[in-house]
């Protein structure tokens, strides 16, 4: 299903990252999670998508649960949040 915007919550309880990292917000770590997100959805975006301009911040400085990262894609663009309950919000916008 094609979708404008979209947004997927997913438990940390409910996976490992690769190599059992802990959440770091690297690069990987976030392609991971929001190829996690789609195979999870029914959202039809190709996984085998490319990712470009990455980047992370704290909207507050000096407030960890303020980060959230941004990362293009070929469809559309994706927002990352964690909350302190370990849920990870996994929300796209697609391109207009």
């Amino acid at each position: 299903m094609y979708y404008d915007t979209h947004t997927m919550i997913l438990e940390q309880d409910d996976f490992s990252f690769p190599g059992d990292k802990e959440f770091d917000w690297s690069k990987e770590q976030i392609q991971f999670l929001i190829n996690l997100a789609i195979s999870k959805s029914d959202m039809e975006i190709d996984t085998q998508t490319k990712f470009k301009n990455f980047g992370v911040s704290e909207v507050v400085k000096g407030i960890i649960y303020s980060k959230v990262a941004y990362i293009e894609s070929e469809s559309g663009y994706f927002i990352i949040s964690e909350d302190m309950l370990l849920h990870l919000t996994v929300t796209y916008s697609r391109w207009d």
